[in-house]
């Protein structure tokens, strides 16, 4: 019985080495202050042992998010109508017709 719960320990061990090796390698370790209710909040949802797991992943979507936001700026009035006036009337219009003319099937 000893043996058999010492065995599990060892896996245990080797997965947190392995996790910490893997995983963790390359991250930092920061402050950040926040507020209490903000840390409850977390703690009720995802519980304390997840808290870096979770401000990681809201941080990720976020600057996802705030990147796709630039891009919209930067590339804003890259397209101009008079480019295209087979869009003058909307790219849905547009694709349907597209979509109307090449239904027509090719004979072999």
């Amino acid at each position: 019985m000893n043996r058999l719960r010492g065995d599990n320990q060892w896996r245990l061990l080797q997965y947190r080495v392995f996790f910490q090796q893997g995983c963790m390698a390359n991250k930092t370790r920061t402050h950040v202050v926040i507020p209490e209710t903000l840390i409850a909040d977390f703690d009720a949802l995802i519980g304390k042992r997840k808290r870096s797991w979770f401000i990681t992943q809201v941080a990720k979507k976020e600057i996802e998010r705030l990147k796709f936001l630039r891009t919209i700026e930067e590339t804003s009035g890259a397209w101009s109508g008079e480019d295209h006036p087979e869009l003058k009337n909307g790219s849905y219009n547009w694709l349907k017709e597209q979509r109307t003319r090449s239904n027509g099937r090719i004979s072999p």
